[in-house]
């Protein structure tokens, strides 16, 4: 389902006439498509048409009547709040670290360089690197080993006429709590290899989360990590609200350390 939702009303000169305090809010969203089945390069493609009507009204504006009025309105719109999945297949950008910026996956893990990457991907500068490289018979971009600081991720040509800013806060909620989960049964196992490198140290490491899961039976609603029957993980935004919020999880964590 594709939503739209207004964020805020500006003066010419600048002003905050209004501005929605929840924007993020299912109550301000109001959907304009909803295109059934899984995400996937060719279903996306009809992004691009919405796309390019986002970018024909920010052109042209809006006309709006208030009372006998008719006032026109400059419209500004961002294509935020894709999932990842979503936003590496219209951007292009599957082989990326980031959707954002230029960094790699090496730098993403050197701490000393959090804070010091700028947002700067664009639309244009996809275009570029497409033009730049040209594509193959599938009308993927070329690549070839080791060509990162010629292609940068980039894979496809990207499926929109607006840039995408896409920052997902649930999915951001997600992966937070999937990494303070592991850290947390890994450590209850003594396991401190990330990574199951070998058959052993994945026996011990689910045993230590089968056990913190049973400690968080005691807290209602905490249900971390389980397999639904009808797919994916038990693990959804209000557990993980839950998980994070809880006073008890945060001053008696469930492995007690």
């Amino acid at each position: 389902m594709y939503m739209i939702s207004a964020v805020e009303v500006v003066s010419p000169e600048g002003a905050v006439i209004w501005a929605d305090p929840h924007p993020a809010s299912a109550n301000s969203q109001r959907p304009f498509a909803l295109q059934l089945g899984k995400e996937s390069i060719d279903s996306l493609k009809v992004f691009k048409e919405f796309s390019q009507q986002m970018v024909n009204i920010e052109k042209s504006g809006l006309t709006v009547r208030i009372g006998c009025v008719n006032v026109s309105v400059k419209v500004t719109i961002h294509i935020t709040m894709l999932d990842r999945k979503a936003a590496d297949l219209i951007s292009g950008l599957g082989g990326a670290y980031c959707d954002l910026c230029w960094a790699s996956t090496k730098e993403g893990n050197e701490l000393e360089k959090v804070g010091s990457w700028r947002v700067e991907r664009t639309l244009e500068n996809t275009l570029a690197i497409v033009s730049k490289i040209g594509l193959n018979k599938n009308g993927d971009v070329i690549n070839r080993q080791g060509d990162r600081e010629r292609r940068y991720g980039v894979m496809r040509p990207p499926s929109t006429a607006k840039t995408l800013v896409s920052i997902a806060p649930l999915h951001m909620l997600l992966r937070t709590t999937d990494f303070v989960w592991k850290l947390s049964y890994h450590e209850e196992s003594a396991v401190v290899i990330w990574g199951k490198t070998n058959q052993r140290h994945g026996w011990i490491a689910d045993a230590g989360r089968l056990r913190l899961q049973e400690e968080l039976k005691e807290r209602p609603g905490i249900r971390i990590d389980y397999v639904n029957p009808e797919g994916g993980k038990s693990t959804t935004g209000n557990v993980c609200w839950r998980f994070l919020g809880d006073p008890g999880v945060k001053e008696n964590p469930p492995n007690d350390r």
